[in-house]
């Protein structure tokens, strides 16, 4: 009698387990290219998105571990079009200075300066022709 009451309970196992089994793979084989895009989806890349582009150099970090600095510049444009813009910050307040046109930035051994090179606006960016500056980061607030 036990041989029967097992036929039983696995003849009562197989059509759940089926069913269970074509509910998941109906679930997950439909293809993603054929549901419909979602609301906000986001749109194909254009060629004038290339030149939005930024890339960072220069990143330092002061000796003292008070300051980062770090140059940010377009790229995939032409040399004089790249608008570098030097970003100091003061880690433990998050107060931001920009300098418009700089590059070659270097903290002194003291952390206390900033010296930089600033182009005139609309020269080459071949690294000759600026002249160098040197500022002392802001005071903390």
């Amino acid at each position: 009698m036990r041989l029967h009451a097992l036929k039983f309970r696995a003849t009562r196992i197989v059509p759940v387990v089926f069913a269970l089994a074509l509910a998941f793979f109906a679930a997950y084989a439909t293809p993603a290219a054929q549901q419909a895009p979602a609301a906000g989806a986001n749109k194909a890349m254009t060629i004038d998105d290339y030149a939005k582009w930024k890339s960072i150099s220069g990143q330092e970090i002061s000796g003292d571990g008070t300051w980062v600095a770090y140059v940010l510049q377009s790229t995939n444009v032409p040399a004089t079009q790249t608008k570098p813009v030097l970003h100091i910050q003061n880690l433990a307040s998050g107060q931001e200075v920009t300098v418009a046109d700089a590059t070659g930035n270097a903290f002194s051994s003291d952390s206390k300066w900033i010296a930089y090179t600033v182009e005139p606006a609309g020269a080459g960016r071949g690294g000759r022709g600026g002249r160098g500056a040197a500022a002392t980061p802001p005071e903390d607030a």
